[in-house]
């Protein structure tokens, strides 16, 4: 069921008019991925992840940024970093750590 739901999902992010919405679509979106693991996430939606993730890294204030990122356990935090380089290759292997 993931499989199908999470691609679409993509298709409309990010949602712009409704800010509560949005948080709670993301939320919902991230909880989806967590639970289901690597069996959902494709390299087409990996990738597309990693596009709005760099997108927010542009766009979101560094003091947010900051304080999200504190949340990440030390390994989580390398591989976003490695993510969000500006060296790193759009087609990537996405492995979720929990």
């Amino acid at each position: 069921m993931h499989k199908h739901i999470i691609p679409a999902w993509l298709k409309w992010l990010p949602i712009k008019d409704d800010m509560n919405k949005a948080k709670a679509v993301l939320d919902q979106l991230c909880s989806m991925v967590l639970c289901a693991g690597d069996d959902v996430v494709t390299e087409e939606t990996a990738n597309r992840i990693i596009h709005l993730l760099r997108h927010f890294k542009e766009t979101i204030p560094t003091t947010i940024l900051a304080s999200a990122q504190a949340l990440l356990l030390p390994q989580q935090e390398m591989e976003l970093e490695s993510i969000l380089s500006p060296d790193h290759q759009e087609d990537v292997t996405f492995q979720l750590v929990q």
